[in-house]
């Protein structure tokens, strides 16, 4: 059986929070989530698809969409910021850039 006292310290600990996993005692550090300080939306015509480049410092990642060339900005930027999410990263919403 824990003891009551421990558990009250895992809940007021910002970092490391120390966990009971069984028998043995875990450590689980809290990451900050990754900003994105720029995501921008383009059209790629040698793939014929929209490219979503997310950048993050030095840090650029591409990743393609499957929507239509002739979809609205509004859809763009809602599957901007699901594959941002996905990737891990956050942002602002103005830091979309749509490149037609």
């Amino acid at each position: 059986m824990s003891d009551p006292g421990a558990e009250r310290e895992v809940r007021r600990a910002p970092f490391p929070i120390f966990a009971l996993c069984g028998r043995m005692r875990c450590i689980t550090t809290l990451e900050e989530p990754m900003r994105a300080d720029q995501v921008e939306i383009s059209w790629n015509e040698a793939k014929s698809s929209w490219q979503v480049r997310i950048v993050a410092g030095e840090e650029a990642i591409r990743r393609h969409s499957d929507l239509p060339k002739s979809v609205d900005d509004a859809s763009l930027r809602s599957a901007a910021e699901k594959i941002v999410k996905d990737e891990g990263y956050e942002m602002d919403t103005a830091a979309i850039t749509i490149r037609r």
